[in-house]
């Protein structure tokens, strides 16, 4: 599997649409709320939410997957820093 492009609303609890570098990117992630959000590839996607297979069914059906990041909550509930 190819790397994935992430755009992420801001907040505490970010919305995330991953799209695989080789997919055009959605037309909606160039309105104001979206911000680009880095590019991982798959097997280092350590965001709490986030699902291999689900994101292959969502790219598969829409050329995206949408999920929600509770990265930043888990880690401040465990005690460890929120900064990303």
């Amino acid at each position: 599997m190819n790397s994935y492009n992430l755009f992420r609303t801001p907040g505490a609890h970010p919305l995330v649409c991953a799209v695989p570098e080789e997919c055009a990117v959605p037309g909606f992630l160039s309105s104001p709320g979206w911000e680009f959000g880095g590019r991982v590839e798959p097997e280092s996607v350590a965001l709490v939410g986030f699902d291999s297979q689900a994101a292959a069914i969502g790219v598969h059906l829409n050329g995206f997957y949408l999920f929600a990041d509770f990265s930043k909550t888990m880690r401040s509930e465990q005690g460890f820093s929120a900064g990303r």
